[in-house]
């Protein structure tokens, strides 16, 4: 037997699958991760200038190691502009960073700073390299003996 109806088969079959699949969605939506925003970040500039007459110091690498909970969270660097600036606005409110600033012909910087707010100037004043300290020279404050002279046999 066969029945009139104002639907056809294909129609029927349309809305059955359409009508399956958005109820398919909705179960994959209340089952799906959460949205969580990213922290809030700081504004960061660094500053460096010449230990000797405070001039910008151009080309410098800025690095930044940041420490969250404990933990590092990699680096990343930044070369200073000719005014001796870098800027970040990537570490996070309330992070801990690790700063150090490497520059050719200057002593390498380095010290650690909380980020406790929107924004944070950290000046750093680069120095000219001090002399290397050898066991091998003598010093006018050291008495001792250099490891050469205890080596060698008294003489006779």
């Amino acid at each position: 037997m066969h029945m009139r109806c104002g639907f056809t088969r294909s129609a029927v079959l349309f809305a059955l699958a359409g009508g399956s699949s958005l109820s398919l969605l909705a179960q994959d939506s209340s089952r799906g991760r959460k949205y969580t925003p990213p922290p809030p970040v700081a504004h960061i500039v660094v500053t460096v200038t010449k230990g000797a007459n405070n001039k910008p110091v151009e080309s410098a690498a800025v690095v930044f190691h940041a420490v969250h909970n404990g933990k590092d969270q990699g680096n990343l660097e930044v070369k200073t502009n000719e005014e001796g600036r870098a800027v970040i606005d990537v570490i996070p409110i309330g992070d801990a960073v690790r700063l150090q600033v490497i520059k050719s012909g200057y002593q390498t910087f380095g010290e650690d700073y909380t980020i406790d707010g929107p924004s944070k100037e950290i000046e750093v004043n680069l120095k000219s390299p001090a002399h290397q300290y050898s066991i091998y020279e003598k010093h006018p404050d050291d008495s001792s003996t250099k490891p050469d002279d205890a080596a060698k046999p008294a003489p006779h």
